[in-house]
């Protein structure tokens, strides 16, 4: 199994995107996971049956061992980043960021 299988194990339930352990990993008791970035601050439910969220920390640890998917995956991205701190510094200088500000500021 290579590393894009182990990562898309875990899709939120909500946008229906690789969950990442750098935004926390959650769960409701009918296992419907759910990225960091769509648990809402005000409500801790899951968005699929309304039933409570918990966080996942085993999910998370095993996770965090993996490389993640850069934020602009989704522009062309197709880089693998291992850890928080790589995936912020590349970030700044990512060419599908720029993808994403001009189709962005183009609407």
């Amino acid at each position: 199994m290579d590393v894009d299988e182990l990562l898309s194990l875990i899709k939120c339930s909500s946008c229906s995107k690789p969950a990442s352990s750098t935004d926390g990993l959650y769960h409701c008791p009918d296992a419907h996971e759910t990225c960091g970035k769509c648990v809402k601050d005000d409500d801790d439910r899951c968005q699929k049956c309304e039933k409570p969220l918990e966080r996942c920390p085993l999910a998370e640890r095993l996770f965090s061992r993996l490389p993640v998917q850069c934020r602009f995956y989704d522009f062309g991205c197709s880089n693998l980043l291992k850890g928080k701190e790589a995936e912020e510094e590349h970030s700044k200088t990512c060419k599908a960021r720029y993808v994403n500000s001009l189709l962005w500021n183009s609407h």
